[in-house]
């Protein structure tokens, strides 16, 4: 039984109907090139997690109400954009009867550029000046908040030689 065109409808969804393998096939070779793409931008992007394996932060001090340390970079490229985050909290003498004003601060230090296999020496100083106290200290923590990777790409070029200066000559007011 024919309906008109409800039939010819039917018959023109059907010629541009894909088939269901058709449709697997694509979505599985379109998730692999997506993978193969996030893979690639994997290189350049550092999480925050993994900062660690590429910069060392050593010799850490509170020292005059100033956060002093070294960060170390352990890779063979240059970082650049370093920021700190800097932790100090206030840990009290009696721990079961504290003070009423915590005395705990944080900041984030931009360090700029550590060369490859260089170090950056840092210093933070509070946001606003801090009292001395004896009723309590400091517990400070230093971390890496964030760093940009910059690979080197060497010159594969020979260096220009060098031209060895003209002899002076009589005409240019040499020796007579």
């Amino acid at each position: 039984m024919w309906n008109g065109p409800v039939d010819r409808l039917k018959s023109a969804t059907d010629r541009f109907s894909v088939p269901p393998m058709r449709k697997l096939r694509a979505f599985l070779i379109l998730l692999l090139v997506g993978i193969g793409a996030v893979a690639n931008a994997r290189d350049d992007v550092v999480p925050v997690l993994a900062a660690d394996e590429f910069v060392t932060i050593r010799d850490v001090a509170y020292q005059d109400g100033n956060v002093t340390g070294v960060a170390e970079n352990r890779s063979d490229m240059l970082l650049r954009d370093v920021k700190l985050r800097i932790n100090c909290s206030w840990r009290w003498t009696d721990e079961f009867n504290p003070g009423e004003d915590d005395m705990s601060w944080g900041a984030v230090h931009a360090l700029g550029e550590i060369p490859p296999k260089g170090e950056a020496t840092f210093r933070q100083e509070p946001p606003r000046p801090m009292p001395a106290r004896s009723d309590g200290r400091y517990h400070v923590e230093v971390t890496v908040a964030g760093l940009t990777r910059v690979r080197i790409i060497e010159d594969s070029r020979p260096p220009a030689e060098a031209v060895p200066p003209a002899p002076e000559s009589a005409a240019s007011g040499g020796v007579r």
